[in-house]
């Protein structure tokens, strides 16, 4: 199969279960009155410890969603970027096991690295909350038994 089939297949997979699972939150909140939209609405739901300040948000067809645009934007570099960093490493057809681990390692590194940036940079708060408790674990001070 060729490169270019392979990512346009990835490309529908992709945008087939968006649009599906927007299809099913959609027909699930049809007859709510409180629709927001259309167009451009900013709606604020913060997230504490996995706990959302409001428990329903409905929108009505042609409503952007900020958040998941910037979501699906910092996966998709992500994603295109370790892709890329994947094809011009070496082994790619036929690698050995330490190359495959050593593969593994740095393309997934990589993806996670550029997602974390493109999180902080598009200043998505569930992500940057996430990040800034790991880091404020990782600096606690150590405690030593007297």
């Amino acid at each position: 199969m060729s490169l270019v089939v392979r990512v346009a297949v990835a490309i529908v997979v992709a945008l087939a279960t968006l649009l599906g699972g927007y299809a099913i939150a959609d027909s699930t909140h049809a007859d709510a009155s409180t629709a927001l939209g259309p167009g451009l609405v900013t709606v604020t739901v913060d997230i504490h410890y996995s706990k959302f300040s409001v428990s329903t948000v409905t929108v009505r067809q042609g409503t952007t969603v900020r958040f998941l645009v910037r979501l699906l934007v910092a996966t998709g570099v992500a994603a295109f970027a370790s892709w890329g960093m994947a094809t011009v490493l070496p082994g790619y057809d036929d690698p050995s096991h330490l190359l495959a681990l050593l593969r593994l390692v740095l393309v997934g590194g990589a993806n996670v690295l550029v997602f974390l940036v493109l999180a902080r940079l598009m200043r998505l708060t569930e992500v940057n909350e996430v990040i800034d408790t790991v880091t404020r674990r990782l600096r606690r001070p150590t405690t030593s038994s007297r």
